[in-house]
């Protein structure tokens, strides 16, 4: 991902020309296949809940911002999805 650090380089949100955005894709989908593989071996290797917690907020935390940079930088799309924030909510009280 540090190749594409000249890219931002004082400007947070860049026009980008066509092959940039090809190395925005390509950078992206490379450091998610190192990602995927770090998860499946993790997965593999852990003991308990409270470790399944930690694989779920790697997922969601740079796996999510590299598919949040692709959204944006690599197709163009300004839309980024918004996680629900209620699945992470306590359950109703049955009374």
């Amino acid at each position: 991902m540090t190749d594409l650090q000249p890219l931002f380089k004082g400007n947070p949100d860049p026009l980008l020309s066509n092959m940039d955005h090809k190395l925005v894709v390509r950078k992206c989908s490379e450091a998610l296949r190192f990602e995927k593989d770090y998860l499946d071996m993790f997965s593999k290797l852990i003991l308990d809940r409270g470790c399944e917690g930690t694989l779920v907020s790697y997922l969601h935390g740079p796996v999510k911002s590299l598919k949040n940079i692709m959204a944006k930088y690599g197709y163009g799309n300004d839309r980024i999805p918004v996680i629900d924030k209620s699945i992470d909510a306590p359950p109703v009280p049955l009374n």
